[in-house]
């Protein structure tokens, strides 16, 4: 039987549970108050990181547009990037410079090519579009008006070698020359100092000489047209405006329609492998695609690449598709390529566009744009002013 405990005894474990349950209780508050305390202390660092990440976004972008702030990051001597997100990019000030080569030929098709070109032209009428020669014969006062400037492009001397890229003789030869087209000589053509070709050299030795020319002038771009290809104007300002980066933005784009070689037949031996297939292997992972050559368009500093490209390595790795020669010249910048792929929905050209069917079509579509009038049941925009497209007047020219 046990025997009666101690009323001394058990006040002390009365106490002393009580004092176990209290000091439990304050360990359990300590415990709430910490991890409050954390927390809220996590949340102001959070908050402070983010309003400092805000704040050095502003400075950049301040000084990316030239402001005082970009001062005071020298004076601080903190080097900062201008970081342009695809939200933040400046706002487009409608200078658009394009030089737009046609490459033609003096045979009695591409005649009739080139009447159809200038009979657009024409029928267009727009301020916007000049040739090369009343472009540069212009003041510097109304000469940017201009955007986009263009050109027959033909080879003019047939006991020359087909291609020229290392300025050994002039680019040019004199006009006249005798040959079959009754347009030959006229001022908005150029007559290469090649012979006549379309897979040997001519591409490159118009990319070489399109980027002598647009640099002497301020051009952004240098393009490529064949003559069986024929533009929407309208479509084209739009497009341009949207998606062409002016200067300074414009460095190693290449845009036009893509084109897979993984349906060309193989190569007959390994050596041929090696030598046309190699640079894609290691460089693409094996992925081999290419430019079509109805319409592209590179920027200014990539078509001077393409024609040194083309001097020094000698087209060595050229396979006499013109096309998928200047994309191989270009996918060799020692500098990334922003490739822009122009599908069917996006087009601003029609080709090929040879027989009369075809033509008269466009024809009179292009009138009823102009005149404002539905064709065959649609009707076409005719305003492509840089205010009509952006929203916004243009800022610089």
């Amino acid at each position: 039987m046990m025997s009666a405990m101690n009323p001394s005894a058990s006040r002390r474990l009365s106490l002393n549970a009580k004092n176990e349950q209290q000091y439990g209780g304050r360990i359990n508050q300590i415990f709430f108050i910490t991890c409050v305390a954390s927390f809220l202390l996590q949340l102001l660092a959070s908050v402070a990181s983010w309003n400092n990440a805000r704040s050095l976004e502003s400075t950049m972008m301040l000084g990316f547009e030239g402001d005082k702030t970009s001062e005071l990051i020298r004076q601080r001597r903190v080097e900062v990037a201008p970081i342009v997100s695809p939200t933040e990019t400046p706002k487009h000030t409608g200078r658009l410079r394009v030089l737009f080569g046609i490459l033609t030929a003096d045979f009695p098709n591409d005649e009739s090519y080139r009447k159809r070109h200038r009979m657009l032209f024409k029928l267009w009428d727009d301020p916007r579009v000049c040739s090369l020669p009343d472009f540069k014969a212009r003041p510097l006062e109304t000469r940017y008006e201009c955007q986009l400037i263009y050109t027959f492009v033909m080879a003019g001397n047939p006991d020359a070698p087909p291609v020229l890229v290392n300025n050994e003789r002039p680019f040019e030869v004199a006009k006249p020359i005798t040959g079959r087209s009754k347009d030959l000589n006229e001022p908005d053509t150029i007559l290469l100092n090649i012979r006549e070709n379309m897979n040997e050299g001519k591409s490159q030795t118009w990319m070489k000489y399109g980027a002598e020319i647009a640099e002497e002038y301020g051009l952004d771009y240098v393009t490529k047209c064949d003559a069986d290809s024929l533009l929407h104007l309208h479509d084209f300002f739009e497009w341009a405006y949207k998606n062409l980066p002016p200067a300074p933005y414009n460095t190693n784009v290449y845009a036009g329609a893509l084109r897979d070689k993984a349906y060309w037949p193989r190569h007959e031996t390994e050596q041929e492998r090696i030598r046309f297939e190699s640079y894609f292997g290691q460089n693409f992972e094996g992925v081999h695609l290419y430019v079509a050559g109805q319409i592209y368009i590179v920027s200014t500093d990539l078509a001077r690449f393409i024609g040194k490209e083309a001097y020094t390595n000698n087209c060595s790795y050229c396979e006499g598709h013109e096309d998928h020669d200047i994309s191989a010249m270009a996918f060799h910048s020692p500098e990334p390529i922003k490739l822009m792929v122009i599908g069917r929905n996006h087009r601003f050209w029609e080709h090929p566009v040879k027989g009369e069917p075809r033509w008269r079509r466009m024809w009179q579509r292009e009138n009823a744009r102009k005149a404002g009038v539905p064709f065959e049941g649609r009707t076409f925009n005719s305003k492509s002013s840089f205010q009509d497209i952006m929203g916004y007047p243009a800022t610089q020219q």
